[in-house]
């Protein structure tokens, strides 16, 4: 499915040819326009999921105005301004136009901005499953980093994080960016499987092995023969399990129950747990060689509240999967409601997210939806929420009153990108500084 955009170049600042072809290569179908008022005109006849707007690098009052009389009249499509090194109190205008996003015009920035919007066709093409998505925070572009490094290597990986964070998504992104993508990916909950039959379920059985073992079964360890083993709730698996966890991962070989003898392994492990499982160690739930065999590469997901930058791309990503599986035009969410999403604290993170996504949707009709839309418990829930942006807020100003108000040493106090930053203090209406 491609996207529609609509470019609107300021008087003697063109859009040059490499735009264009990086929007196509990305999925987005190019409509020029010259002016705002030709855009405004093609979008009532059009649908249009983007706007990119052109400003030559002085005098680029033309492009805010553009910018805000666009917003007017499109609540919710996506507005990128396209201007090479802007100043900061530029940027912060054009946030307070309305633009979603400010990036030079090369085709590496665009592709980016596009990815944080949630506008490529880089998502699952299938539309049978959710792929992992990473938001445009430090934190997130730090974590892709270092699961694709961990995806090139063999070894074994450890992911923690909140339930609801996407463990078991990112550990099928390792498992299909790594060696291994040709093989399976199986996938042991092992907080599901009773105590009795979990050394079967792994490790497989032969016929006669026990009461009811009419044939020889293969464990997950087999299944998984070439590709990967996701061990998911690890942090439950009982002693004995443990035991014989750590011993197949030691020497590579496992033994079916009933067979007279061992097979080597060739999968790579993949760990995860939603608990504290340094502090299982200390109280002896959890073996600590076992932990140190698992605990070789770590990733530490993030909770949904500890990166709220990340919101805007998150909904738009879900939303437009969620629309393409409904086989429905894709919808855009109003600035209300993602007002109201950006205050909510999330304790169910990702999947609590797009549950809501997929329960609104469900019920929505128009190319909008808006908090009235969400179902009246969804809706109580978002707006009884305690506000969340004034402990933020205050970090932030603790932050630029730590770096004498120089933007670029407060990002990296805050762990942020200058744009993120920029995008911050517009919300918050913080002004001041050079």
């Amino acid at each position: 499915m491609a996207f529609r955009g609509v470019i609107v170049e300021e008087p003697g600042c063109p859009a040059s040819g490499a735009v264009e072809e990086v929007l196509r290569k990305q999925g987005v179908s190019v409509e020029r326009r010259v002016d705002a008022k030709k855009a405004f005109d093609y979008s009532y006849e059009n649908k249009v999921d983007l706007f990119l707007v052109t400003a030559p690098s002085r005098g680029a009052a033309g492009a805010l105005l553009a910018i805000s009389r666009i917003r007017a009249k499109n609540p919710a499509a996506p507005i990128v301004l396209l201007l090479d090194a802007p100043s900061t109190d530029f940027v912060l205008a054009a946030f307070r136009s309305g633009a979603d996003d400010v990036v030079a015009p090369y085709a590496e920035s665009i592709r980016e901005s596009l990815k944080r919007l949630g506008l490529t066709d880089g998502r699952d093409t299938e539309g049978e499953r959710q792929a992992f998505s990473f938001g445009p925070s430090q934190a997130m572009q730090e974590l892709e980093r270092d699961a694709r490094r961990a995806a090139l290597s063999s070894s074994t990986v450890l992911i923690t994080g909140e339930t609801g964070t996407g463990k078991e998504l990112a550990a099928r992104f390792i498992h299909e960016n790594s060696s291994r993508a040709g093989g399976p990916m199986v996938s042991i909950n092992c907080a599901a499987i009773p105590e009795p039959l979990l050394e079967s379920e792994l490790f497989g059985h032969d016929k006669g092995a026990f009461t009811g073992a009419v044939k020889n079964q293969p464990g997950a360890f087999e299944i998984a023969k070439g590709g990967t083993v996701f061990l998911d709730e690890i942090g439950e698996l009982p002693p004995a399990g443990q035991a014989k966890l750590l011993r197949a991962l030691e020497s590579r070989r496992v033994r079916p129950l009933g067979a007279q003898a061992e097979r080597t392994l060739d999968v790579r492990v993949v760990a995860a747990t939603n608990q504290n499982i340094e502090r299982q160690v200390e109280q002896q739930l959890f073996r600590l060689d076992l932990y140190f065999r698992l605990n070789v590469v770590r990733l530490d997901l993030p909770p949904l509240r500890a990166r709220r930058e990340d919101l805007p791309y998150l909904v738009r990503y879900h939303v437009t999967q969620l629309c393409t599986l409904m086989s429905r035009p894709i919808v855009r969410v109003t600035p209300k409601l993602m007002s109201r999403l950006m205050e909510y604290d999330w304790p169910g993170n990702i999947r609590e997210l797009r549950n809501i996504l997929e329960g609104t949707l469900v019920h929505v009709s128009g190319n909008t939806v808006d908090l009235d839309d969400t179902p009246r418990f969804v809706r109580e829930r978002l707006c009884s929420a305690p506000a969340a942006g004034s402990s933020e807020r205050n970090r932030i100003l603790d932050a630029l009153n730590s770096a004498d108000w120089n933007k670029s040493k407060a990002a990296q106090i805050l762990h942020c990108s200058r744009m993120t930053l920029y995008r911050k203090m517009v919300r918050y209406g913080i002004e001041g500084g050079e």
